[in-house]
Formats: structure tokens, C-alpha cells, sequence
């Protein structure tokens, strides 16, 4: 069964460390409409520590995932480079076929370049554009495979000639 608009919009803003706020503030709220006022503020000042807790997190956690995808997008840039140099330098006599797969292979990673087209999506994972970049690589490695063994069947066609 799939997840309402809701419940995504949910599970992307809050992690569990945000329900024990709820929890509170939803109480302190519950408690001043039945005018227990000082109870309430006890409540909410109770709240506050999970709350600065639940930014702290979300603050360190933001700044992992920016650092990783930043590493994983130069990581596909100069792998894509390194593979284009390598397939222009060690293809040129392989059959069309083959070329023409590589190709495709490192078109398509090249297209995780950077951010993902999140096709109108308002409310998407903060990792969302590393998940994409790693796409990108596994393509490059598939590319980077069908290189490689069409090098090793021609060195053993080579060594047996």
C-alpha cells in the first residue's frame, strides 16, 4: 500500500526525535484549552530541549549528506572523464555494438550529473540528489565493466594469436 501525500510529507520533515515534541505540545495545547495555563507552560518548556536536540540532529545530519553528495558528484565527474578518455583511447576497434552500449551507459550517468529532475515532487528525502549521484556511478561502473572485459577478452585473444 502506498504512502499518502500526507504521511510523505510527514515522514520527510520529522524524524523520531520530532515526536516527543508533538507529543508535548500537542499536551500543552490540550491542557491551556482547559485553562491549566501553568501546567501548559510546563509542558512546552519541557519540549524545548527535545526540540533544540531534534535541530542539532537534523543540522548535522544536513551537513553529512551535503558534504557526501558533494564528494559523490566530483567522484562521478572524474570517473566519467577518466572512462570517456578510456573508451576513446581503447575502443576504437571494438565492434559498433559495444561502443554504442558504453556509450549509452556513460550518457545516462553523465545525466546524474548534479541535481535530479524531480518531476514536480514538492516533498522529496534530503538525500535524494546523493541516491541520484550514486545512480550515476553504478552506471559509470557498468560502462566501466564492459571496458574492461572487452580489454581482457582481447588481450587473451592476443596472447593466443
Amino acid at each position: 500500500m502506498e504512502k499518502s501525500h500526507i504521511r510523505k510529507a510527514f515522514d520527510a520533515t520529522f524524524e523520531k526525535p520530532a515526536l516527543p515534541v508533538l507529543g508535548l505540545l500537542f499536551a500543552a495545547l490540550v491542557l491551556f484549552f482547559f485553562r491549566l495555563h501553568v501546567l501548559a507552560l510546563i509542558f512546552v518548556l519541557a519540549a524545548m530541549p527535545f526540540y533544540v536536540m531534534m535541530f542539532r540532529q537534523d543540522a548535522f545530519r544536513r551537513r553529512s549528506i551535503a558534504t557526501e553528495t558533494s564528494k559523490t558528484d566530483e567522484q562521478l565527474h572524474l570517473e566519467l572523464l577518466e572512462l570517456q578518455k578510456l573508451a576513446i583511447a581503447k575502443l576504437g576497434n571494438a565492434d559498433l555494438q559495444l561502443q554504442v552500449r558504453v556509450a549509452d551507459l556513460l550518457i545516462d550517468a553523465a545525466k546524474h550529473l548534479g541535481y535530479p529532475y524531480l518531476g514536480g515532487r514538492r516533498v522529496y528525502a534530503e538525500d535524494a540528489t546523493l541516491v541520484w549521484n550514486k545512480e550515476g556511478l553504478a552506471l559509470a561502473a557498468q560502462a566501466r565493466a564492459l571496458i574492461e572485459e572487452y580489454l581482457q577478452n582481447q588481450s587473451e585473444s592476443g596472447s593466443a594469436a
